[in-house]
């Protein structure tokens, strides 16, 4: 029986790396291959698929998005295998919802072991419950700043966007309050962009758990967290990304 297999990332040569290294098994086939996530979830919706490998960090939609999208349209029925640079505290909530995971650059042995429990999984075709990680991912995650005395940890979820102040950003909190990061938007979107947030604007990075709406026409998108309502301006440019 051959294995149905999609591959996501959004480097052309990591995804030719792993096509290589997938050729030795003689019953996956390469059903798919793209850089762009939401190309992804067009074909898997579309199509019956068995093992998914999977890109963590891609501009505009990260794999945990791309999971999220896939989960809501009920599209869980294939074996799941992130693609991930080192990051200590995905790994373990990746472990800890006993999903599996390689490293990249991907090695050829830990591909074989990973292939091989594949192989001894009698139900691969078993509905996996997506959301436990996606929950204890944004539950868990804190981001860290500098202070005067040592550090603050802010939780993700209390975050509604980033806004670039020349080498600074801005964190506008759900409540309402803001800290200043010592940091580029461009460094901040890199330790977010692995959880739900997106870049709409050269100066805006916007947590899309709290987007409700945008207007194409008047440039923005709504915001709205439990007691407050953001209205965030989006260029032509990056409005793909949302």
């Amino acid at each position: 029986m051959m294995i149905r297999t999609v591959i996501i990332d959004d480097e052309n040569h990591a995804i030719t790396n792993l096509c290589t290294m997938l050729q030795k098994f003689k019953d996956i086939k390469i059903e798919y291959t793209t850089t762009n996530p939401n190309d992804a979830i067009g074909f898997l919706v579309n199509n019956d698929i068995d093992l998914v490998f999977l890109d963590i960090k891609m501009p505009g939609q990260t794999g945990f998005d791309v999971l999220d999208t896939l989960t809501k349209l009920g599209v869980n029925s294939f074996k799941l295998v992130f693609l991930t640079a080192y990051d200590e505290f995905a790994i373990k909530a990746i472990k800890y919802a006993a999903f599996d995971y390689l490293l990249k650059p991907v090695d050829k042995d830990e591909l074989n072991d990973t292939i091989n429990k594949l192989y001894a999984d009698e139900n691969a075709k078993t509905p996996c419950d997506y959301s436990q990680l996606l929950n204890l991912l944004n539950a868990e995650a804190k981001f860290k700043i500098n202070t005067p005395n040592g550090y603050e940890y802010i939780s993700i979820n209390d975050i509604a966007y980033a806004e670039s102040d020349s080498n600074y950003t801005i964190l506008i909190l759900t409540n309402n309050t803001t800290r200043t990061v010592s940091k580029s938007l461009k460094e901040v979107e890199a330790e977010l962009g692995q959880y739900s947030f997106v870049r709409v604007h050269r100066k805006h990075l916007i947590n899309k758990k709290y987007l409700v709406e945008y207007d194409r026409k008047k440039g923005k998108c709504i915001l709205v967290c439990t007691k407050h309502t953001f209205e965030i301006e989006v260029s032509s440019r990056m409005s793909k990304n949302i």
